[in-house]
């Protein structure tokens, strides 16, 4: 048989095939196809066993989730919202049906749903740990930090192998001490981040959790010794040389500073912070005109990712404008008044009023 001819009588095989297969064979197709992350093909499979049986609650069910991770969230919400309706509400599997429900929810921003399935998913079924960190994750939502808080506990008594558990419980804790830390407190955020640093060890995120940590609790010989440790176990990380100048440039070791700028900016070259910094350390060294291209540097990048936002940030705006402020000062002092008067008029169109202040301290006279 001719190879050509040979491809379409297999086609033609497997296309009878799939057309004569059982419910239950379109169904594992599906859900091997899921797990492998083929959502496209395990979605086609499933659509062919519901045709096959329209009363297949476990396709609908899992079509549910599988158009949830493909991001059709009314089309899951349909097949979840048929689920509910067929199934019998004592039966063992109505608590996961409610939690995946709230899961669309959550991803539809109707959180106060979200938080009723869950609250019912609780009810029925008290030591399902998954339940408990998804309503934990609505209550921060909706800012109930020590509602959320309490829930990670139970989801780590149930389940306390689960590394991820304890890093968020470490976020949450951290985003509703902050910036409020005692000792007591810290110490709470620490153990958690250093429990899953233990059980996950290879975590770039852990690390990089705890070393904000230490650096927003003026733990800077911490983030240091962290940082080291992770430029040699994670050398092509530019936060890490990042961090490490700006701890650098902040106690004024400003060349060492550079050098590590210098290697953040080799990693990633659009990152405006890192030109910033480092315009900053030129220019309290005195090399302006490297200070000068660094805060040009800046303002393009910023000035680039303005124009693609139909509407810009404010925290970027302020940015951009603090840039053109150091930019005009690093002018005026090598005697360009001009360009720096119009820098620090920039900024004032930027709604940073200092830029005013400048332009009346330097150019008015000009």
């Amino acid at each position: 048989m001719r190879p050509g001819l040979l491809s379409i009588f297999i086609f033609f095989q497997l296309s009878v095939s799939f057309a004569q297969m059982a419910p239950r064979e379109y169904f594992k197709f599906a859900k091997f196809n899921y797990e492998h992350k083929k959502y496209e093909d395990a979605l086609k499979m499933l659509d062919l066993a519901i045709e096959t049986d329209p009363q297949y609650i476990n396709a609908y069910y899992l079509r549910s989730e599988v158009n949830l991770a493909l991001g059709d969230y009314k089309n899951a919400l349909n097949d979840i919202g048929r689920v509910l309706s067929a199934e019998d509400k004592g039966s063992v599997y109505y608590p996961d049906y409610l939690l995946l429900r709230a899961k669309i929810y959550k991803k539809l921003g109707t959180y106060s749903k979200a938080l009723i399935d869950l609250n019912s998913a609780i009810l029925l079924s008290a030591e399902n740990d998954e339940i408990y960190y998804e309503r934990a994750q609505i209550k921060v939502k909706k800012n109930n930090f020590a509602g959320a808080i309490s829930d990670m506990n139970e989801a780590i008594r149930i389940n306390p192998g689960k590394v991820n558990y304890y890093a968020q419980r470490a976020k949450i804790k951290r985003d509703f001490y902050h910036p409020n830390y005692n000792d007591k407190k810290y110490e709470s955020i620490l153990n958690d981040i250093n429990k899953a640093i233990t059980l996950e060890p290879d975590e770039f995120d852990y690390y990089k959790f705890r070393i904000n940590l230490y650096m927003e609790s003026g733990h800077k010989n911490n983030a240091l010794q962290d940082l080291n440790e992770m430029i040699r176990k994670f050398p092509g990380q530019p936060f890490n040389y990042q961090s490490r100048g700006l701890i650098r440039m902040k106690d004024g070791f400003y060349k060492s500073a550079i050098a590590d700028f210098n290697e953040a900016i080799t990693l990633v070259q659009d990152d405006a912070n890192i030109y910033h910094y480092r315009g900053l350390c030129y220019h309290n060294t005195g090399a302006y005109g490297e200070a000068r291209k660094d805060f040009s540097k800046a303002i393009e990048i910023l000035s680039e990712k303005m124009a693609r936002e139909n509407k810009p940030d404010q925290r970027i705006k302020i940015k951009l404008a603090e840039v053109y402020i150091l930019r005009g000062i690093c002018l005026h002092q090598m005697g360009n008044v001009s360009l720096a008067c119009g820098d620090f008029l920039k900024a004032n169109k930027l709604g940073v009023g200092k830029g005013l202040y400048y332009y009346k301290k330097f150019c008015e006279r000009y």
